[in-house]
């Protein structure tokens, strides 16, 4: 019977590889996120999969036909990465996440402009609030965290110049990253990777460094060691801030004010930096050291790409990043546009740039949108509120629960008994 269903899987793989070579049909099936598929807008799981139509199966097949694209027969292509970050002349995985994330982020700003012009009077003017935080607090808090910013990296090295560059820049993403949050559970683009050639081209083209690569200039290097460091995980000067934003939004949907939220995060920055590096020199030393405590994965990912636009040329130039900005940041400004004035323009801009995760998320969003399509079919907004709603949110509550139970008996049963094992007093 294995070798059956082997065979059979088999079979079928080389009859899309012939048929549709390059198109990508891999993918994560995560019932979790199918669950929580269930939820999204229609408009969302309509765009994703049109993304992911497109993306995924017209580009590269059409591509590979018309010998623009590589292709070596064989296992299909494991993930959205291969025609989205390497090999091609239209990375849209960088695409999407310089022009279109920045251009929605510039939507933002502009749709937006009349109340952030509002919160920052009141350094001047009669002052407002909002949930319970002053708006004065909002913009002192901005005014001195940017400057907090700023000194970190050029502390560390980085020119002043660019320090201010990588403010503008990441304070532009981390705009996008809201907007994304509002709508989007997760699988939102980083900072580190899209940015490394526009830091490498800005430096340059004011006389920082010299165009050549490999690189004699420690400040081309420590520019973008530091930039790497603020999109990859582990021990680094991480800056998710998107991670506290997403509590805003979830704060937004229970009913919880914004002013308890802040007040949590506020201990949480005062606490977690103080204990995690603390413990983290403890549990290094009582544990037989950095030869038997493995720390260095995150470490060598922030080598690795550092190593673009230092040592050699990454995977898309500066050329390419000027031409997708301008390009992405147009077409998604026009998708917004079009939105407010046409109720039937369905084309999400939210779900036009997640769905580059296509492997993460295609089968997920078809999932839950077949399920909600059905639901909506046999009896209406009624029926998916009252009923499937209420099922799915059990399910992943108590899939959660027995999670969170099965995680705390390893810990038991799994995480101690390794621990006094190798504990050294």
């Amino acid at each position: 019977h294995r070798d059956l269903h082997r065979l059979i899987r088999r079979q079928r793989q080389m009859c899309i590889r012939d048929s549709l070579p390059g198109a990508g049909f891999f993918c994560w099936f995560a019932i979790v996120e199918a669950g929580f598929s269930v939820l999204l807008p229609m408009d969302f799981m309509e765009t994703a999969l049109l993304g992911w139509l497109i993306y995924a199966v017209i580009y590269p097949v059409v591509g590979i036909r018309l010998g623009i694209l590589p292709y070596t027969p064989g296992p299909p292509e494991t993930g959205s990465g291969y025609y989205g970050f390497v090999n091609g002349p239209w990375k849209y995985k960088y695409w999407a996440w310089t022009g279109l994330f920045l251009g929605l982020a510039l939507w933002v700003l502009w749709l937006h402009k009349g109340h952030i012009v509002r919160v920052f009077s009141s350094l001047w003017g009669r002052g407002g609030e909002e949930q319970g935080i002053p708006y004065r607090l909002m913009s002192i808090g901005l005014i001195i965290m940017s400057i907090i910013f700023i000194i970190f990296l050029t502390a560390s090295g980085v020119p002043v110049i660019m320090a201010l560059f990588i403010w503008l820049t990441f304070s532009l993403m981390a705009i996008g990253q809201a907007r994304i949050l509002g709508e989007y559970f997760g699988r939102i683009p980083v900072y580190a990777p899209v940015m490394l050639p526009a830091n490498y081209a800005f430096g340059a083209s004011i006389g920082l460094w010299d165009w050549k690569l490999p690189t004699d200039s420690t400040a081309l290097f420590r520019t973008q060691f530091m930039t790497a460091a603020m999109g990859t995980g582990g021990p680094r000067f991480y800056t998710g801030s998107w991670k506290s934003i997403w509590l805003y939004k979830i704060g937004d949907m229970t009913g919880t004010r914004a002013r308890d939220i802040f007040i949590a995060l506020v201990i949480c920055l005062i606490i977690v930096p103080l204990w995690t590096n603390f413990f983290n020199l403890w549990w290094v030393h009582h544990m037989g050291g950095l030869t038997r405590v493995s720390m260095g994965f995150y470490s060598g990912v922030v080598g690795a790409v550092t190593n673009n636009y230092t040592n050699a040329p990454g995977n898309y130039s500066p050329t390419d990043w000027f031409n997708y900005l301008i390009s992405g940041a147009m077409i998604i400004i026009l998708v917004c546009y079009l939105r407010t004035r046409f109720p039937w323009f369905f084309i999400n801009p939210v779900a036009l740039i997640t769905i580059t995760f296509w492997d993460w998320m295609w089968l997920n969003v078809l999932v839950g949108f077949i399920i909600k399509f059905i639901a909506l079919k046999i009896g209406g907004p009624k029926f998916l509120e009252e009923r499937v709603y209420p099922v799915v949110v059990g399910y992943l509550m108590g899939y959660g629960t027995a999670m969170g139970i099965a995680m705390f008996l390893a810990f038991l049963t799994k995480a101690i008994p390794v621990f006094q094992a190798n504990f050294i007093p």
